[in-house]
């Protein structure tokens, strides 16, 4: 396996610009691996489809006895496709009375619209569950694990093989089936209540902490990057971004190094390292500590707020009165939300949102990411989860402002977020120079 120094020298060539790497570590990252029995529709090819419908439509046509048929496809009795009559049969499309076929209800169906075929098999499909997110993936290499650093599984407690572990993650199971098929296939059910395999796995990784090269760099911020620990120690961009969520507070987790808040700490470089945020007032925050922020937020916000979440749930309608009491009384929201692989809100909530921003079309600004024609060039969307109030401090973490949708006592998937006082206009200004919204917003609602 490489060394902390041969990884450093397999990627001080490719540091981003002004940046520099701070720490090297070596972790394995916890995934479930599950193992359940589905009943999917193997949809046939497309010229197997073609056949079935000549069939059918022949039958239609009057060619009612098998010799006709036969003598129409040009084959024998003895022909393969001849099961095909009665594979036909079995799924509803025809049937066979007194040696004579007909065409049923659902067979003139087929006629319209192949895609009604169902062909349905058991099989055993093999899927994993990300043990921070709880995301579903799949692994086409076996997982492996020798690093002592693990980081925790974080996500609910489930009991062993319990069907509480896929019973909110079916649509995506399914589509991870899909998938896999090339969407040839898809998961008609999934069976629960008696999962065949269910065992926590490690896969090792590297996480390289970045952070700006000068300390005048300052709309620059730290950042972290995952690595795979396999040829060709490729960037990992899902693991990225989930772990940036949790940065600082993950390379505390797994660090040896000795660091206060994010701390100059000794490196492979000789130069000395710039301090990062030597002035920043860091506060950690609980999954419950921040959603009562949120609210306490909107509550005593003075001028503006801004919002940067992926998703508009319903959860959003719980802030809905608050927003449009702020509103009323001239302060300021924008709203910055979207993803375009994962754009998936609650139409009825972004409706009522939209409904707000026309309402106050000069105190609100709503902007889609995905769609927002000033976006920057690549810019999918975001998977950031920000909160800046005023110009009295801003909080990120991984809490789904706009989505997140459980009350305190609930079970839920751990999450963290930090509250941070210090260069709060920094922080804002950076956010709408990222995203080109500097024209749209006045700077000014936040104090200067």
């Amino acid at each position: 396996m490489n060394t902390t120094e041969e990884i450093y020298n397999k990627i001080h060539s490719q540091y981003p610009i002004d940046y520099r790497v701070n720490e090297i570590i070596a972790f394995a990252y916890p995934f479930r691996k599950i193992k359940a029995r589905v009943t999917s529709n193997k949809q046939p090819e497309a010229s197997l489809q073609q056949i079935y419908s000549v069939i059918v439509k022949a039958v239609e046509m009057g060619m009612q006895s098998e010799q006709e048929l036969c003598q129409f496809l040009g084959i024998s009795k003895d022909d393969f496709l001849v099961r095909e009559f009665y594979f036909l049969r079995e799924k509803g499309y025809l049937d066979l009375v007194s040696d004579k076929w007909l065409v049923t209800s659902a067979g003139k169906e087929f006629t319209q619209d192949n895609s009604v075929l169902m062909v349905l098999q058991q099989e055993d499909f093999e899927f994993y569950i990300d043990g921070i997110t709880g995301e579903v993936r799949t692994f086409h290499e076996p997982l492996m694990s020798k690093e002592e650093k693990k980081l925790p599984f974080s996500i609910e407690n489930y009991a062993f093989k319990t069907p509480a572990l896929i019973e909110d993650r079916g649509e995506k199971i399914a589509d991870l089936y899909k998938e896999e098929n090339q969407n040839a296939a898809y998961i008609i059910d999934i069976d629960k209540e008696n999962l065949l395999f269910d065992k926590v796995f490690y896969q090792d990784y590297w996480l390289i902490e970045y952070i700006p090269f000068s300390e005048k760099s300052t709309e620059k911020e730290p950042f972290v990057e995952i690595r795979s620990m396999k040829s060709p120690f490729h960037k990992e961009k899902e693991l990225s971004q989930q772990l940036q969520a949790h940065y600082p507070s993950i390379v505390y987790d797994l660090t040896d190094s000795e660091r206060n808040e994010i701390a100059e700490i000794p490196t492979l470089v000789s130069h000395k390292v710039a301090q990062v945020s030597e002035e920043a007032e860091l506060e950690n925050l609980s999954i419950w500590q921040t959603q009562q922020k949120f609210k306490e937020a909107l509550e005593t916000t003075q001028k503006a707020i801004l919002i940067e979440s992926p998703w508009i749930k319903r959860a959003t309608q719980t802030y809905l009165p608050q927003m449009e009491k702020l509103l009323k009384a001239g302060k300021s929201i924008v709203i910055i939300y979207g993803i375009e692989e994962k754009d998936e809100h609650d139409i009825t909530t972004l409706r009522k949102v939209e409904a707000l921003q026309k309402k106050f079309p000069d105190k609100m600004k709503l902007i889609h990411l995905p769609t927002y024609a000033d976006k920057p060039t690549k810019m999918k969307g975001t998977h950031r989860k920000l909160l800046i109030k005023d110009t009295e401090y801003y909080i990120s973490g991984s809490f789904n402002f706009l989505s997140f949708n459980k009350k305190e006592g609930e079970s839920v998937a751990n999450e963290e977020s930090h509250l941070i006082r210090k260069k709060v206009k920094d922080k804002l200004q950076t956010v709408l120079k990222e995203y080109n919204l500097a024209n749209i917003v006045n700077i000014g609602i936040f104090g200067g």
